[in-house]
C-alpha cells in the first residue's frame, strides 16, 4: 500500500512540473522558440497534426493581479480536417500568466490537452543561434541572456513572431534560413548577425545586406568575421515600436461628442426647481402632477437633443518605423462605448490596460461596461516604407502627402509631396503636433518624422558606422543606438 501511494505521489509531482508541448501521438503543440516564450509580447505558436478531423485549438491564460483582478484571456483557432501531416502556425500575445491551459477538441471529444504552470513568466528577450554547433557561441553571451538554438526550417516569416527576439546568429554551418525569415526578424527589431564568409548555400542572404552594418526597419543586419561576433551582439535597436505605440494613446486621441457645460446644467436645474416650487405652492396637487409631467417631458427632450449620434466611437493612429525599404507598422485604436455589451471587432490585437477577451484568428471579442474606453494595440506587420532618408536627403516613395516633416536635432522641414525628394536643412521653428512631443523623447537624433493624417512615418538615421568602428565605440553607446 505504501509503495502504491509513493508511485501516485511521484506521478503527481512529475505532472505538475511538466512543460511538455503535447500529449497526443497525432498532435504536437510548440510554444515560442524551442519552448521558450517571452511574457507580455507576441510569440509564435505551432501545432503539428496528422490525420486530424476538423477541430478547435484553444489557449486559455489565467493571469491578473491585485490591481486588475483575476483575468482570463483566450485564443481560439479552427483547424480544418485533413489527411497526412498538417502544420498550423500563428502569433499569439502571451500575458504574464499564472497558468496556461490548452485544448484541441471537436464537438464530440477532446483530442489533446495540456497545461503549463510557470510563475513568473520571463519577460527577457531571446537570443537565437542557427548553427550545427551552437555551443561554441554561448560563451560570448552574458550569463543572464536567454540563449537558445533553433533549426533554420523553424524560423517563421512573420515579423510579429520575433517581437521577443533580441538577436539571431547565423554562422553558416547549418542549413540556410529563408531570406524572408531574416527580413521579418530584423524588421521586428532583432539584430541579425551573419558570420562572414558564408558558404555558397547562403548566397541568398546577401540580398538582405551587402554592407558590414546596415539598418533594416527596426533592427540591424551585421556581417562580421568570427572575432567580431561579441561586439555585434552589443548592437540593439534604440527603441521598440510597441513603446512608440503606447505613446500614441492620450485623452485627445478619441474626440467624444461635446457634453452640456456644468454651468448650463446648474442654471437649468435652478430654473426647473423654481418652476416646480411655484406650481406646488399655487397649484397644490394639480401643480405637483404638472411638475412631475414637466420633469418627464424635460428628460425625454434632453435625451433627444443631446444623445450621441452613435453607440460607440472609434479612432485609430498608426506608426511605421523604417530604415531602407521595409517598415514595421503598429496601429492603435481607441474605442469608447456608451452602452454595456459584448463587442466583436475584426482585428487581431491586445487591449490595454489588460482585461478579459477572446481572440479568434481574425476577430477580437470582449465585453465592455457602460461608458467605457478601451485601447487596443494591433499586431504589428511589415509594409513598404514611405519616408526615407539617405545622404542628407528625405524622400517620399508613397502616394500620399507627408506634412509636419521634422528631423530631430535639425528642425522642421517642408512638406513632402508623393514621389518628392528634398535635402535636409534648418527651417523656421514652428509648433509641432502634440503627438510628436510624446514620440521625440523616444527617438535618437537624426530621426525623421512625417505624417499623413493619423498615420505617422518614422525614418531612422542611416547606420553611419562600419565594422572598424565597432572596435572603438563603447558597448554602452552601441546599445543606446549612438551614432558617430
Amino acid at each position: 500500500m505504501t509503495l502504491q501511494l509513493t508511485r501516485w505521489l511521484c506521478l503527481i509531482v512529475l505532472s505538475s512540473f511538466s512543460l511538455a508541448y503535447t500529449q497526443s501521438d497525432s498532435a504536437q503543440l510548440e510554444l515560442g522558440f524551442a519552448g521558450e516564450v517571452v511574457a507580455d509580447t507576441w510569440n509564435p505558436v505551432r501545432l503539428v497534426l496528422r490525420d486530424q478531423p476538423a477541430a478547435t485549438l484553444r489557449l486559455t491564460f489565467e493571469h491578473g493581479g491585485f490591481i486588475d483582478g483575476e483575468l482570463r484571456t483566450s485564443y481560439q483557432a479552427d483547424i480544418p480536417a485533413g489527411r497526412g501531416l498538417y502544420v498550423f502556425e500563428d502569433d499569439v500575445y502571451f500575458p504574464s500568466w499564472r497558468r496556461l491551459i490548452w485544448t484541441l477538441s471537436t464537438d464530440e471529444r477532446l483530442l489533446a490537452s495540456g497545461s503549463i504552470d510557470r510563475r513568473p513568466v520571463n519577460p527577457d528577450p531571446l537570443h537565437i543561434i542557427v548553427s550545427a554547433n551552437p555551443g561554441r557561441w554561448r560563451a560570448l553571451y552574458d550569463t543572464n541572456d536567454r540563449v537558445i538554438d533553433s533549426s533554420a526550417s523553424y524560423l517563421p516569416e512573420r515579423s510579429a513572431a520575433y517581437a521577443g527576439v533580441a538577436s539571431l546568429l547565423i554562422d553558416g554551418t547549418a542549413a540556410a534560413p529563408r531570406l524572408q525569415a531574416l527580413a521579418a526578424a530584423s524588421a521586428a527589431g532583432a539584430t541579425v548577425i551573419l558570420l562572414d564568409p558564408l558558404p555558397d548555400s547562403h548566397n541568398d542572404l546577401n540580398l538582405l545586406s551587402n554592407q558590414p552594418t546596415q539598418r533594416v526597419a527596426n533592427g540591424w543586419v551585421i556581417r562580421t568575421p568570427e572575432n567580431g561576433v561579441k561586439d555585434a551582439l552589443e548592437f540593439s535597436a534604440s527603441f521598440v515600436s510597441p513603446v512608440l505605440a503606447e505613446a500614441l494613446f492620450n485623452d485627445t486621441l478619441l474626440d467624444l461628442p461635446a457634453s452640456v457645460k456644468p454651468l448650463s446644467m446648474l442654471i437649468a436645474a435652478a430654473v426647473f426647481s423654481v418652476v416646480v416650487l411655484l406650481l406646488v405652492r399655487f397649484g397644490s396637487v394639480p401643480g405637483l402632477l404638472t411638475g412631475v409631467l414637466l420633469m418627464v417631458v424635460a428628460c425625454f427632450a434632453g435625451w433627444s437633443l443631446f444623445r450621441p449620434d452613435a453607440a460607440q466611437f472609434v479612432r485609430s493612429r498608426s506608426v511605421s518605423v523604417s530604415a531602407g525599404s521595409l517598415a514595421l507598422t503598429t496601429e492603435v485604436r481607441s474605442l469608447f462605448r456608451f452602452p454595456a455589451g459584448t463587442l466583436s471587432l475584426p482585428v487581431t490585437a491586445r487591449p490595454t490596460p489588460a482585461l478579459a477577451y477572446e481572440q479568434h484568428q481574425d476577430e477580437l471579442v470582449l465585453s465592455t461596461g457602460r461608458w467605457q474606453r478601451v485601447n487596443m494595440v494591433l499586431r504589428p506587420s511589415v509594409r513598404p516604407a514611405v519616408l526615407h532618408q539617405d545622404d542628407g536627403v528625405l524622400s517620399n516613395t508613397g502616394s500620399v502627402l507627408l506634412t509636419d516633416v521634422y528631423v530631430k536635432g535639425v528642425g522642421r522641414q517642408a512638406p513632402l509631396e508623393a514621389g518628392a525628394r528634398q535635402a535636409i536643412s534648418a527651417q523656421e521653428d514652428a509648433p509641432l503636433p502634440e503627438v510628436y512631443d510624446r514620440l521625440l523623447p523616444l527617438l535618437s537624433n537624426g530621426t525623421a518624422l512625417g505624417r499623413n493624417g493619423g498615420h505617422i512615418h518614422i525614418a531612422l538615421p542611416p547606420a553611419g558606422v562600419n565594422a572598424n568602428v565597432l572596435n572603438h565605440v563603447p558597448s554602452q553607446q552601441l546599445a543606446q543606438g549612438w551614432l558617430p
